[in-house]
């Protein structure tokens, strides 16, 4: 894409299914990705230092690229995560990364991506437009109360979820530790402080759904787990969801 397209942490589901699928998978203790002594990934250096590589690499004023420009984005990759590994032993015997993938029974072609939008056909899959969507993904569009079933259907039958939701409304309670997709208020109502922190919540329609992401009100913030629903004592159901800030999150 000669620089043109989205580069950061993170991605969408698929792109660790599609490592899985292409190259296998080892155990965190043949792989732990850190090579500095530390407990957490320091992605914060990392990143910055990989752009800066591809920010002169696309320069097409340099003319033609040298044949190890990419050499030396695979030595910086190595450096903090550690050197690819092509073979090890684990509890006893001897794995490739795919081989040890088929050994757990790991089948990247059992997971499917779903998403519903009415800008483009449903029971069709489509490209979601969203950044983090680098490698155009295709995703099958089912109208909301399709995707809403498919999701009770999964945890019926003992499966999970990976969400993709926006953690940045107001409503994503992260300290209290739940999430609702509040009422919008007029400006006058938003002064009325027991009106604001007591407001409903909103039955979210296709139409509604759609609005907010075409005016990017809601946008694909962070991946999380759903694995399952349970209610609240006023009957409110609630998805189950695990977050990957800490423990203590």
């Amino acid at each position: 894409m000669h620089g043109n397209n989205n580069f950061g942490q993170g991605g969408q589901g698929h792109d660790v299914i599609n490592v899985i699928r292409e190259h296998g998978f080892v155990p965190e203790s043949v792989y732990p990705g850190i090579r500095y002594g530390e407990e957490r990934h320091n992605h914060g250096e990392l990143t910055p230092m990989l752009i800066s590589i591809l920010d002169v690499a696309k320069q097409r004023k340099l003319g033609k690229l040298s044949p190890v420009w990419m050499d030396a984005y695979v030595a910086v990759l190595e450096t903090y995560l550690g050197e690819k590994v092509d073979d090890f032993e684990y509890e006893g015997k001897d794995y490739t990364p795919v081989e040890f993938r088929d050994e757990m029974g790991f089948n990247a072609d059992d997971y499917i991506e779903l998403t519903s939008f009415n800008h483009r056909p449903f029971y069709s899959a489509f490209p979601l437009e969203v950044p983090d969507n680098w490698s155009h993904d295709l995703y099958y569009n089912l109208p909301i109360d399709e995707l809403l079933a498919v999701a009770y259907n999964a945890f019926e039958n003992g499966y999970s979820i990976c969400w993709d939701g926006d953690v940045g409304e107001k409503g994503f309670k992260h300290g209290d530790g739940y999430a609702v997709v509040f009422q919008d208020l007029s400006e006058e109502e938003k002064e009325d402080e027991i009106l604001l922190k007591d407001r409903a919540e909103i039955d979210v329609c296709q139409c509604k759904r759609q609005e907010a992401f075409d005016n990017f009100m809601t946008t694909d913030d962070h991946l999380m787990h759903m694995t399952g629903v349970f209610e609240d004592e006023k009957g409110s159901k609630y998805f189950k969801t695990k977050n990957s800030w800490g423990e203590e999150s």
